[in-house]
């Protein structure tokens, strides 16, 4: 069976730099701002890459309309021209990686390998899937139950694609087939959390790994996990590790 390609939009003067990419039998797709804006009608991609170079703007406009229409596709979000105000807004569009030019190929390629494999690991088989809940639940503490319904399997797949976006309650509850009191009621049966604390140990759980990367602030990483409140990742992070983003991230050098 085919693989659905990767998805560049990228204007004619970066293709060369794409090309240059060595990712194991993946297809790359390319197109322009104007044809991307127009592929989001059909879109059938594994990941979306969005170089919007210097209009940054219209980077963001066309990340908004690809996650409107495919909240689960990933997407790496790079320019030439940032500013907190750009990551910021980026994230909360729900990119899953930004990237400030210019950015090595070994950088970019290793991160799109990575966002495949997370994609592809929880989509092909229910066990995989199952594998994938106790990866995100490995530092919490918690152990799921052996048999989780299919439903609370979609909802967990959800939340791993969208933790930078605002998510709701009744996103869930859809996502699972059931009717919000039903959902929180089986979610907390088996993964022992309400849906929401979940939530937050999952986020907190990317934090501690995106700390590792020196380059990103505290303030940037609080965004992109999807903390609209600084004060309150401080809060949260301290309360699952029994420390403060910075001390956690100073204690890795």
């Amino acid at each position: 069976m085919n693989k659905e390609p990767i998805v560049v939009i990228a204007g004619v003067e970066s293709r060369a730099f794409y090309q240059a990419l060595q990712v194991e039998e993946e297809r790359l797709h390319f197109c322009s701002a104007e044809d991307g804006a127009k592929l989001f009608g059909n879109c059938g991609a594994a990941l979306l890459i969005i170089d919007c170079g210097v209009d940054a703007e219209r980077g963001l406009q066309l990340l908004l309309t690809a996650k409107q229409n495919y909240p689960s596709l990933p997407v790496i979000f790079l320019t030439d021209a940032s500013s907190e105000e750009v990551v910021i807004r980026a994230f909360k569009a729900g990119t899953r990686e930004y990237f400030k030019k210019p950015v090595t190929v070994a950088e970019l390629q290793g991160t799109m390998v990575e966002l495949l494999r997370l994609r592809r690991s929880v989509s092909e088989t229910r066990e995989s899937l199952c594998l994938h809940v106790k990866s995100l639940l490995a530092g919490t503490g918690l152990q799921p139950s052996t048999d989780l319904p299919e439903g609370l399997l979609r909802t967990v797949r959800y939340l791993a694609d969208n933790l930078c976006r605002e998510i709701y309650l009744d996103n869930l509850a859809g996502e699972a087939g059931m009717s919000k009191y039903h959902f929180c009621r089986v979610f907390k049966c088996h993964l022992g959390m309400s849906p929401m604390q979940f939530l937050a140990a999952m986020r907190i759980e990317r934090a501690k790994l995106m700390l590792r990367r020196p380059e990103l602030t505290v303030a940037s990483i609080a965004f992109k996990v999807g903390f609209n409140d600084i004060s309150d990742f401080i809060r949260q992070f301290k309360r699952q590790t029994g420390a403060t983003p910075t001390a956690y991230k100073d204690s890795l050098r």
